[in-house]
């Protein structure tokens, strides 16, 4: 793996096609292949645009992972990067890669003075994700019972926030 480099994402294709491996590796993504195509990636980075953030992480020209969020609407939510979602690449997961995304990300909302908190919604039993937001300031804030399905299973979804200082 050489240098790593962390930049915005203008690759729709490569972001769809990252997040369908993770979250058919992971099974932790929300959304599995059949719900996502190229336009609902396009209209993700054009909303990380016009009102949120997006970083992917590159080994050389390779998307090996990313993150992004945008503004929550109505306007009375707009001090709230909503729908966080991340992921990082199987093959280079376990290599502080997540931390320094989600590091970089927070870094960005600090410098955003009308963004007060960071929102999203993870899995119960990702308790990988959940640990690594804790590690970086989140809070749960409360528990969906029931509110996804996992391998036939019901599971609850984790909802946890990061509040600015």
């Amino acid at each position: 793996m050489d240098e790593l480099t962390f930049k915005e994402i203008n690759d729709a294709l490569a972001l769809r096609n990252l997040y369908d491996l993770v979250s058919k590796e992971s099974g932790t993504l929300a959304r599995s292949s059949d719900e996502i195509d190229l336009n609902y990636f396009e209209r993700v980075l054009e909303k990380s645009f016009d009102s949120g953030i997006n970083i992917g992480v590159y080994d050389k020209e390779k998307l090996v992972a990313f993150i992004y969020a945008y503004k929550f609407e109505p306007k009375v939510f707009n001090h709230t990067m909503a729908n966080m979602t991340m992921g990082v690449h199987p093959n280079y997961q376990g290599k502080g890669i997540g931390s320094r995304l989600l590091e970089c990300f927070i870094e960005e909302v600090k410098r955003q003075d009308e963004i007060k908190r960071i929102e999203l919604f993870t899995p119960s039993i990702n308790l990988t994700a959940i640990k690594l937001y804790q590690r970086h300031g989140f809070k749960q804030e409360g528990i969906f019972k029931d509110r996804a399905i996992f391998k036939g299973k019901l599971i609850d979804d984790i909802a946890m926030a990061w509040l600015k200082d």
